[in-house]
């Protein structure tokens, strides 16, 4: 179901969050390799499937540069449920980023630490970065500590940081260096205990 949504959608960038076989891909293993099997996408998890973390991973329709991509853990998690994910891909022949960040609890520590190595890397690749919260707390409250990946890092979210739902896991598109044509939240509750969200850029001129 959740294949047949995102290809419905054209989407040329995935991130996975929580892609356990245990409630993800009936008959596999190894999720995030057959969403990308069923998708025709390649895929980079970055991190053994054995791992905490194995649930995330992103899914490319784009050429991956993997010499540049990686994966780091953030600091202050002891359990290793959050992690900082960065691919570096070829867009329309130009480089851009595309970042997965997956929060087990949501900690200013960890956000902060996020935003200060963004002001201090900005670079002129377009970014997009996916922020998802596994164990967040009041929708207010997540956005509070949310907004400080706004601050001074030249990113922008793309539903201005409005929870998308009351649901125990809660996605964020940040971006910058592009301009926003469209969204959408694929909410057939029947493919996913989250909200499946979509986002269309293009290049801004300054990038272009």
């Amino acid at each position: 179901c959740a294949s047949r949504q995102l290809a419905s959608a054209h989407v040329d960038l995935v991130g996975l969050a929580n892609a356990y076989a245990a409630y993800s891909v009936h008959g596999s293993a190894d999720p995030d390799l057959a969403y990308a099997t069923r998708l025709r996408m390649d895929h980079f998890r970055g991190v053994p499937s054995s791992l905490p973390m194995a649930g995330q991973a992103v899914l490319s329709g784009l050429r991956i540069d993997r010499e540049a991509s990686g994966v780091e853990m953030l600091p202050g998690d002891t359990s290793a449920a959050s992690v900082w994910l960065k691919i570096r891909c070829s867009w329309k022949g130009a480089p851009m980023q595309f970042h997965t960040l997956r929060f087990g609890h949501l900690e200013v520590e960890q956000v902060a630490f996020v935003a200060q190595r963004l002001r201090e890397v900005r670079g002129d690749e377009p970014l997009v970065l996916v922020a998802s919260v596994v164990q967040g707390g009041r929708p207010s409250d997540d956005r509070k500590v949310l907004a400080e990946l706004v601050n001074g890092t030249g990113l922008r979210e793309a539903w201005g940081l409005e929870v998308l739902a009351p649901a125990e896991y809660r996605d964020f598109v940040f971006f910058r260096g592009l301009e926003l044509v469209g969204k959408l939240v694929l909410d057939d509750a029947s493919c996913s205990d989250r909200m499946l969200t979509v986002a269309s850029f293009h290049a801004s001129q300054d990038h272009s």
